[in-house]
């Protein structure tokens, strides 16, 4: 068997695995059920820094991969959370993973409290194992405004040593970083060497992150941080489903008397496209959609089976942990003060030079803005303005569609399709869309102005699509595409759903090499390389330059990343910078 063909079963039994998840979740309980063991997603977060103020900002690499198969993507969407010592979560964005990478930033309020926080990463499918296997990290926070953190020689909380000096290493794969010196001046450009090395026929290469920070004190490591017991568990244990392929939306329906079994939601979304789904939902009322993986929003209408019925959308984030573990009072010891008094120092220094180490970047928008409609052709498409303005949209129907007949007799109103094989009217019901939503009021679609229509799009034909049937389709847009021109009805509910994150700055790295006057402004940063969004290719090698600051000291180099067969490797090495360059390697 050839390599594309091993990938290809692979998928397959992915994919079925998948489907008897779904239909276990669905389904009843059953004590008797073997015991089948099901491998969590290993996930590894690259953090810029673990030392911050407020009104800075927290860049971070999310990489997440499958043991089972690594190569294969099984979650879309990674969440993360910056949860307070309080075990509140104060900030939280959904991250789209493009090959098991995701990248994104925290802006950390002006008022956020003093304390230890915990970077808490996670999917959908790592709930099901509890949050023993979420990824925890551990960033110190500290606000100049705010009461005063004590300073002992020692404390229970901190303990002074150097962070990353505990490598992860993967027995398949190694990364090596060369810097071309060991010792550089201030404002001298660095040149890395990047290199990463597969063993047992694993391929090189993949997608990587490097940061290159000034040395900070580092955390005493505590035994809750992460759980590596594989636990075993029933198909029936398995209460979230992963974001395979999209981004998951789950919910729940019900009415007054508890929850609604087996009924159906119709999903739409508004725009120019004309995109439908629908689903059941199960006996405890839950139900499931899979959205396009993309950044930004989307605009939804819920179509549901009552007038009355309740829809409640499910919480995708964990919130805190379940399960916090006891924080000690908060206490910097010597070396720890001192750093964070010459970090802020240098901080302020920045602010009035009007340097920072972000800035915004391109703001794409990630809306669903496609064109895309569910079915393949159309038999007619008409655009309003080229044809001479009529009264109402009823007698575009009888001037220009006679397939089509719009009906108004006692006030009520009727839309019927002709059937050209049989001569007669189709007995399904046509699908109608205003603006990609199916809506069946035909008397408020015959009220829309004309002045507001773009077009009509017609297809006289029995159409099967997913579990719809439909005896003919009319697919009406106005020219603001919007699903404005009628109101929603008794049955229908609006939102708008937040998808993934949008990456909103990119990191300001100032050339030194350039002969300009800001020779004369400071450069105080101690965040001196952020680059979140490395690809390497099948020669396993990169380069990466940048330039120091002014600041002389250690600085720590590195470099996370994730291979192509969805191995996750880290590795870091040391820099030190100072007034002269010395001595080269």
């Amino acid at each position: 068997m050839n390599e594309r063909s091993r990938y290809f079963m692979k998928e397959v039994i992915m994919l079925a695995a998948i489907i008897l998840l779904c239909h276990a979740i669905s389904g009843q309980k059953n004590a008797d059920q073997p015991v089948i063991r099901y491998p969590a997603e290993e996930i590894q977060v690259h953090l810029t820094q673990t030392f911050l103020f407020p009104g800075e900002i927290l860049g971070f690499k999310i990489y997440c991969t499958n043991p089972l198969f690594p190569e294969l993507e099984l979650s879309r969407i990674a969440f993360i959370e910056l949860v307070s010592d309080r075990n509140t979560s104060v900030l939280r964005k959904k991250i789209l993973l493009e090959h098991g990478a995701g990248s994104g930033e925290f802006l950390l309020p002006d008022d956020l409290n003093s304390g230890i926080y915990t970077v808490l990463t996670y999917t959908n499918w790592l709930k099901n194992f509890g949050e023993g296997y979420f990824h925890r990290a551990r960033i110190l926070i500290i606000n100049p405004d705010q009461q005063r953190v004590p300073v002992a020689d020692t404390c229970d909380g901190l303990q002074h040593f150097r962070s990353g000096h505990e490598p992860f290493e993967h027995p398949r794969s190694v990364i090596t970083i060369m810097p071309d010196k060991e010792r550089y001046g201030t404002r001298e450009k660095v040149t890395l060497h990047v290199k990463s090395v597969s063993i047992e026929g694993h391929r090189s290469g993949g997608l990587y992150s490097v940061s290159v920070c000034r040395s900070e004190p580092g955390f005493k490591r505590k035994p809750y941080e992460m759980s590596g017991v594989q636990q075993d568990l029933h198909l029936e244990e398995m209460d979230y489903l992963p974001d395979f392929k999209g981004i998951r939306l789950t919910g729940k329906l019900e009415d007054d008397y508890g929850p609604l079994q087996e009924a159906r939601i119709i999903m739409s979304l508004p725009g120019p496209g004309t995109i439908i789904n629908s689903t059941l939902t199960d006996f405890e009322g839950r139900f499931h959609f899979l959205l396009t993986p993309r950044s930004g929003e989307v605009d939804i209408v819920f179509t549901l089976p009552e007038d009355n019925a309740i829809l409640k959308l499910e919480e995708p984030f964990w919130n805190g942990l379940r399960n916090p573990p006891v924080q000690p009072e908060l206490c910097l010891d010597n070396g720890t003060a001192a750093y964070l008094e010459e970090k802020f120092y240098h901080l302020q220094l920045q602010h009035k030079f009007n340097q920072v180490n972000f800035k915004r970047g391109n703001q794409l928008d990630g809306g669903l803005k496609d064109n895309e409609r569910f079915y393949h052709h159309t038999a007619r498409n008409i655009k309003i303005d080229d044809y001479v303005l009529l009264d109402s949209l009823p007698e575009y129907f009888y001037e220009l569609v006679p397939s089509v007949k719009f009906v108004h007799s006692r006030g009520h109103y009727d839309i019927k399709v002709l059937d050209k094989v049989k001569l007669s009217y189709f007995e399904e019901k046509p699908g109608v869309f205003i603006d990609g939503v199916l809506y069946p009021d035909y008397h408020q679609i015959s009220r829309i102005p004309v002045s507001e229509m773009n077009s009509i799009s017609i297809l006289p034909e029995l159409y099967f699509y997913h579990d719809f049937s439909f005896g003919g389709i009319i697919d009406l847009h106005t020219k603001k595409s919007d699903f404005s021109a009628v109101q929603l009805l008794p049955n229908m509910v609006r939102l708008v759903y937040p998808l993934a994150a949008k990456q909103e700055m990119e990191y300001n790295a100032p050339d030194h090499s350039l002969p300009d006057t800001l020779k004369r402004i400071p450069d105080f940063r101690y965040l001196i390389c952020w680059e979140p969004e490395i690809e390497i290719g099948p020669s396993g090698e990169k380069t990466i330059q940048f330039f120091t600051g002014d600041i002389s000291g250690e600085y720590t180099v590195k470099v996370t990343g994730i291979s192509p067969d969805g191995i996750i490797m880290e590795a870091d090495t040391r820099i030190f910078v100072g007034q002269d360059s010395e001595t080269d390697l």
